[in-house]
C-alpha cells in the first residue's frame, strides 16, 4: 500500500520546542493536532483528529490519546517505539527530538 508523503510537514525540532515555549504551551497541542491530521491522511485512518486533540484536554485520558498517537507515529514510521512516542507526546522537549525527526526523514525520502 502506497502512502502520501505529501500529507506530512517537515518542521525543526528546536523551532518546534522554542515556539511550544514562547506560547507557553499551545504550539505543542497544535503541534499534536497536527501530527493527527497528517497521520490520518497519510494512513487513510477513520478517526477524528480534533477529538485526539481535544482527548489531551482531559486529565488521565490523555495518556490513552498519547498511547494513541504514538500507535499511529509507530505506524507512519515503523521507526519509533509506541511507548517513547507516547512519553513524547506528553513531554514536548523529548518529543520534539524523538517524533519529528523520523517524519522528516519519510517527506526526505530516505
Amino acid at each position: 500500500m502506497s502512502h502520501d508523503t505529501a500529507a506530512l510537514s517537515k518542521r525543526s525540532p528546536p523551532k518546534i520546542l522554542l515556539f511550544t515555549i514562547v506560547t507557553l504551551g499551545l504550539y505543542w497541542l497544535y503541534y499534536v493536532h497536527s501530527l493527527n491530521t497528517s497521520f490520518k491522511q497519510y494512513l487513510d485512518a477513520g478517526y477524528n483528529p480534533l477529538v485526539r486533540t481535544l482527548m489531551f484536554l482531559v486529565p488521565f485520558v490523555n495518556l490513552y490519546a498519547a498511547w494513541q498517537v504514538g500507535q499511529t507515529a509507530t505506524e507512519v514510521t515503523d521507526d519509533l517505539s509506541t511507548g517513547l512516542t507516547a512519553i513524547g507526546v506528553l513531554v514536548p522537549i523529548l518529543g520534539a527530538f524523538v517524533i519529528q525527526p523520523p517524519i522528516n526523514d519519510l517527506v526526505d525520502g530516505e
